[in-house]
């Protein structure tokens, strides 16, 4: 795999719901993370430890810099400062309409009486927008589209190739302004704004 490395502990968690999606962990799922990993502390790093789940994939670990760490923590960004070298811009996206589908489904229980989902609603929708955001840190300043540089898995590759407009600086920025927008309609809501 060589050198992982995550900006937080929250994007190395969402690499290995990735690499479990993709069957990147081998053909049976491993389940929950908890049971497998642990969070190892070193001198300028955490590292996020993978045993290999008794034996279902090799063991991996995710460097996470106490740095980078410090600079989410400052600025308020979930998921570190830069762009991401462990999640590939076409994942970012896969992941952000995941989270939407996600907040549309739980929104949708709390209007239909199920209260216990109000803040899992709203954080999926805190999600979508976040992780949406990070697709836009792979465009070089002034670009109309995401450089090829910005897809690394094959996935992802062929994503953009069926559908390059997605990847547009314009596409990209119109969605994490409805992302955004549907989150506040959503927080209206559901708290009753």
């Amino acid at each position: 795999m060589g050198e992982l490395r995550a900006r937080t502990i929250v994007e190395a968690h969402l690499y290995l719901d990735l690499l479990r999606a993709d069957g990147g962990l081998g053909p049976d799922d491993p389940g929950d993370p908890e049971g497998w990993t642990t969070l190892v502390e070193g001198p300028i790093s955490w590292i996020l430890r993978a045993d290999g789940a008794g034996g279902r994939f090799a063991p991996f670990g995710i460097t996470i810099a106490y740095a980078d760490l410090a600079e989410a923590r400052r600025t308020g960004v979930r998921f570190g400062p830069g762009r991401s070298t462990l999640i590939d811009a076409g994942q970012w996206l896969e992941m952000a309409e995941v989270y939407v589908e996600q907040a549309v489904e739980a929104e949708m229980a709390v209007t239909g009486g199920r209260d216990d989902l109000r803040e899992e609603a709203l954080l999926a929708w805190r999600f979508a927008v976040d992780v949406a955001g990070e697709v836009l840190r792979f465009l070089p300043e002034g670009a109309a589209e995401l450089p090829d540089t910005a897809f690394w898995t094959e996935r992802s590759r062929q994503t953009r190739r069926a559908d390059p407009e997605r990847f547009t600086r314009a596409a990209l920025e119109h969605r994490v302004r409805t992302y955004r927008q549907l989150a506040e309609d959503a927080t209206d809501l559901l708290r009753g704004s």
